[in-house]
């Protein structure tokens, strides 16, 4: 199963996210305490429900990731149905720290605390499945773009490459053939002059294929072809 957390952007998001559930539970804990329950269980139970919470985060990323790759209509219908376990999953949750640790175990008991609990936090318990939804969909716009945008570059990085080897190849004859051409007519005239501009010709090629495979070049070797190559030119229109 593909693991969303090993990406450095993913973990990030995931503790951020934490973070700010954190703080939405430190009120909420904080106004239960104050108001309605002022015991330190309900601060002991908030702790836990919001370590279980921030374990959770992980399956629901899980759960949209294997979503994604479904039409938008259906991943709407299935998050539906994400919400309404999320609501049956969370009151359980709640219902287990409240009541079920005093012994109130039956089943008619749970059924009675949830629907009380749905009745007063389901935006809380929908906030907190919407949130997590909607980072992961913001996360995944986010990292489809940044890849899309490194293949872009990749793809413009290999044309360029391709333009250049395409004008290599068609300069590179025509520059060799009016050199030969030069250093032939040299023979005859002055010997000393046409070593040195074979002898130049060898440092230019051996140049280009040198520095072919390479992006970057010394100056100084760049310097150097480009004396090499202009006092060729010169010879050649001597």
């Amino acid at each position: 199963m593909y693991n969303i957390l090993k990406k450095p952007s993913w973990k990030r998001a995931y503790w951020l996210l934490c973070g700010w559930f954190a703080i939405n539970f430190s009120i909420y804990i904080g106004a239960r305490y104050f108001t309605t329950s002022p015991f330190l269980s309900t601060i002991y139970n908030g702790v836990f429900i919001f370590l279980i919470l921030c374990l959770l985060i992980y399956p629901i990323w899980q759960y949209c990731h294997v979503l994604i790759r479904f039409k938008i209509a259906l991943q709407g219908t299935l998050h539906v149905f994400g919400v309404i376990a999320w609501y049956f999953l969370m009151g359980s949750v709640y219902y287990f720290f409240d009541y079920y640790l005093d012994n109130f175990r039956t089943f008619d008991e749970w059924k009675e605390y949830l629907t009380e609990f749905l009745g007063t936090n389901a935006f809380q318990l929908y906030y907190q499945y919407v949130t997590a939804v909607f980072v992961f969909y913001i996360l995944d716009y986010t990292e489809k773009l940044r890849e899309k945008e490194k293949q872009e570059r990749e793809l413009a990085l290999q044309n360029q490459e391709m333009q250049l080897s395409l004008l290599k190849s068609q300069i590179n004859p025509h520059f060799l053939f009016n050199t030969l051409n030069s250093i032939s007519m040299l023979i005859g005239s002055n010997k000393e002059k046409a070593r040195q501009m074979i002898n130049r010709l060898s440092q230019v090629f051996r140049y280009a294929l040198d520095s072919y495979d390479d992006q970057k070049v010394s100056l100084s070797e760049e310097l150097k072809f480009t004396e090499n190559y202009l006092n060729i030119q010169k010879v050649r229109f001597e």
